[in-house]
């Protein structure tokens, strides 16, 4: 008998034996349907042993007796693609039985089994696992194994019917790359209940959850642990995910580097759940994460980031205030912290309510950071008390929104955060505010301080391992939040000018003749403000706008140059770098002279109030170089003796004189042999003021 490509063959009996023998083509399905009074069932010829052949078993033995509800393998089988336990157990036997790298395991109630007394395993390297029914993992579960060369790809828990949940019962730690959820009712159960002994899932890759959660009556806590190599992708229904708190809590672990991103709905920690902050930013995107705050917990843990590690929420973090939090005899942890920060920093900002202004209501705060500049600046400068007054804000800012009644402008609390901020260049502790508005028109909501000016005592600036400035900001007694919403920055000191980060080259001695030179700055501006850089050849702008690099071929030889960038912001405040060289390099062989004598057009021209003027000469010569106006009025002599041959340039100032067209004039007699001449020429300059 030949049983043909696609074909499935279907074995229903225990007594059922194929006589003769079979002949399989290359892609057979074989299904073990045994009916439920027929007990033990061995596999026999209508399994193929080619490990070519075998594209998917299936095994369905609803015996009411566990004992009889057995499907025996009798001889060494290679599935291909699927294996289905629809209902009892697969059995290997003394034999081996295989599953290609990519197959899938689904599990609609059945299991595999190797009995002690028998020789035979279950081999898996890579594959998909589907729970469509309930079903227990214990440490020696054959459909979920764990171990060295062992790769669960996707770990699927869904149900076929919503009024049958479907639970995994997770009673031995297991790791998979994806994990997909959508088990109304249902979900992953960690621990067997009361035991004590709570198990961990870890994930490396996706984790999707659309319907049903996590559970856990073990007595003690759980852990899904988010631990791959590449940003991971956290799905949660738009109603949200909840993990379970109590005793028998689950709590979330972020350990990759490469970050995480939320999307769906909020991620909401009951009372006693906790996230734990490892390494890695949780891009929240437009959801929230909600922490449960306790008498004894924030709701996360970062112990585990250490100082190297960047792991917190770059989005929105929720929190519920507690009415009394801060009184000692009602509810005494009065500290909110909230783990933000952006892409690649950590800015938490804590709140804290103390047995002096304890929380008189109870509300919900949710805390954003926002990596951009504040609109606005109304209300700018502020007297920020001992002589500090506050023009401009740090280019990020946190969103505080609070609920009707939990904050106002009377409820006090103190407040403070720790900010990795290079480039602020705050230079002390006692320059650091807090200030705030309320989230509305930029133009009409003017800023305020936060908090008294004396209540700043206690902020610090220090130096981190990067070399970033770390500054600790603590005000107390501030209040001043509004119900709704409001932004907070750090403020900064009036008066400060753009600064220079770096420059290209970094220093310079000379430069060649003739040739063009670069230089480059980078620039920052306390104030956020669009800056202008004027580039300077000599005192000569010959450069102005955005551009923050500039080239230009210098011409005079063996005279000290100079470049100066002057940055500029829109309120006017500058400051400037500047490079000093010689320009070498003359363009002739070395040892030849100029071969005539002339005067060049000056540069810059027109030019104001400075320019330079240019000429060479064959011979040794007296040299007059006079500047005259057009009333033949001579104004300026810059050239009046004798000069070698070569190259030569002098520099003319004209602040004193009016706009107008001057004529620059030189002679040069030849006082070198009897065939001595004399030189004239003359240029015109424009003075344009």
């Amino acid at each position: 008998m030949i049983i043909e490509n696609g074909a499935t063959v279907v074995r229903r009996r225990s007594t059922a034996i194929l006589g003769g023998s079979l002949s399989f083509r290359t892609s057979v399905n074989v299904s073990y349907d045994v009916g439920a009074e027929n007990g033990i069932l061995r596999t026999g010829a209508e399994l193929p042993t080619d490990p070519a052949i075998l594209t998917s078993l299936r095994v369905c033995n609803p015996h009411p007796s566990q004992d009889s509800s057995l499907v025996i393998l009798s001889a060494d089988a290679t599935v291909k693609e699927r294996i289905v336990l629809e209902a009892g157990r697969l059995d290997v036997g003394n034999s081996t039985l295989k599953l290609t790298a990519g197959g899938t395991i689904e599990v609609n109630g059945g299991k595999i089994q190797a009995s002690q007394e028998s020789s035979g395993r279950f081999a898996v390297t890579s594959y998909d696992l589907i729970y469509s029914k309930s079903g227990v993992v214990n440490p020696a579960s054959l459909e979920f194994q764990s171990g060295p060369g062992i790769t669960v790809s996707a770990f699927t828990v869904c149900g076929r019917d919503p009024a049958i949940p479907t639970f995994v019962r997770l009673y031995a730690n297991r790791t998979v790359e994806k994990f997909a959820m959508n088990a109304p009712n249902g979900g992953i159960e960690f621990g067997a209940p009361g035991s004590f002994v709570a198990r961990n899932l870890t994930i490396r890759d996706s984790m999707t959850v659309l319907a049903g959660g996590f559970t856990n009556t073990s007595g003690t806590n759980a852990v899904v642990n988010l631990a791959g190599t590449k940003k991971q992708i956290v799905t949660v229904p738009e109603t949200g995910l909840t993990l379970p708190g109590g005793a028998s809590a689950v709590h979330l672990q972020l350990n990759n580097a490469a970050g995480f991103r939320l999307y769906g709905g909020d991620l909401k920690l009951s009372s006693g759940a906790i996230i734990f902050f490892v390494n890695g930013v949780l891009d929240a995107g437009s959801q929230a994460v909600v922490l449960s705050h306790s008498a004894t917990s924030q709701g996360f843990d970062r112990q585990g980031a250490g100082t190297s590690n960047v792991s917190h929420v770059f989005g929105i973090v929720k929190q519920s205030v507690t009415g009394g939090a801060g009184n000692l005899d009602v509810y005494p942890n009065g500290r909110y912290e909230f783990p933000t920060g952006s892409a690649t920093r950590y800015r938490p900002l804590i709140l804290t309510f103390t047995s002096v202004y304890p929380a008189r209501n109870p509300g919900t705060i949710e805390v954003a950071h926002v990596d951009a500049p504040p609109a606005g600046t109304a209300g700018l400068p502020l007297d920020g008390g001992a002589g500090l007054r506050v023009g401009g804000s740090a280019p990020f800012y946190w969103s505080v929104k609070s609920s009707p009644g939990s904050l106002g402008e009377d409820q006090k609390f103190d407040i403070e955060t720790v900010i990795e901020a290079p480039g602020l260049r705050i230079s002390q502790a006692s320059d650091l505010r807090i200030i705030l508005r309320a989230d509305g028109s930029p133009e009409t909501s003017p800023w305020s301080l936060l908090g008294p000016g004396t209540g700043y005592a206690t902020s610090s600036l220090s130096v981190n391992s990067r070399g970033d400035t770390v500054l600790s900001v603590r005000v107390l007694a501030a209040g001043q939040i509004q119900d709704g919403t409001a932004l907070l920055t750090v403020g900064l000191p009036l008066d400060r000018k753009p600064y220079l980060n770096f420059r290209v080259p970094f220093s310079i001695s000379q430069v060649p003749l003739n040739v063009p030179t670069s230089f480059a700055v980078s620039v920052s501006d306390p104030y956020n403000k669009s800056m202008t850089i004027l580039w300077k050849v000599n005192g000569v702008t010959m450069q102005a706008g955005p551009d923050t690099s500039f080239t230009y071929a210098f011409q005079g030889v063996s005279l000290t140059h100079s470049v100066r960038a002057v940055f500029r912001n829109s309120e006017g405040l500058a400051d400037s770098t500047e490079w000093s060289f010689l320009v070498v390099g003359i363009s002739q062989p070395e040892g030849v002279l100029p071969a005539s004598s002339s005067l060049r057009q000056n540069y810059p021209n027109p030019f104001n109030p400075t320019t330079t003027i240019e000429y060479q000469l064959s011979a040794r010569s007296i040299v007059t170089l006079k500047v005259y106006d057009l009333l033949g009025k001579e104004v300026a002599v810059l050239a009046d003796g004798p000069r070698s041959p070569g190259w030569y340039a002098a520099s003319w100032d004209a602040s004193g004189l009016p706009s107008g067209t001057y004529i620059c004039r030189l002679v040069a007699a030849d006082v070198g042999g009897p065939n001595a001449q004399t030189y004239f020429e003359t240029r015109r300059m424009l003075l344009a003021k």
